[in-house]
């Protein structure tokens, strides 16, 4: 079978500013070359980072679990499970989590995001 099986489990997360992240498909964990996938787990009222963009990475976010805020520029929406949302590269955004519990979102990232490469805060 050419396809590649991984549960979250199996995977080391990195610890960043209020969130655990770990990426679960990409070029260091599978064949991926173009993309990578992964999820993150925000600890309760904690904000993302601060705004940031992604140089050359079109991003998606998925929320599984828990509430918050994004914010990109001077605009803000609520997010919630079953919200999805693409951010082109270049485009400053942040995630707060402002619920009591943790925030589980999965993200998509194209060409794909080496966690390595992610500022700790």
């Amino acid at each position: 079978m050419k396809i590649e099986f991984i549960h979250e489990n199996e995977i080391e997360g990195k610890a960043l500013s209020g969130r655990i992240s770990k990426v679960l498909i990409g070029p260091k964990t599978t064949r991926s070359k173009n993309l990578s996938f992964g999820i993150t787990v925000m600890a309760p009222r904690t904000i993302q980072s601060p705004p940031h963009s992604h140089a050359i990475e079109d991003e998606i976010i998925y929320i599984i679990d828990g509430e918050g805020e994004i914010t990109s520029g001077n605009e803000s929406a609520k997010i919630y499970p079953g919200i999805a949302m693409f951010i082109p590269a270049g485009v400053k955004h942040n995630i707060e989590n402002k619920s009591d519990r943790e925030m589980k979102l999965a993200c998509c990232f194209n060409p794909p995001l080496d966690l390595d490469t992610v500022p700790l805060k």
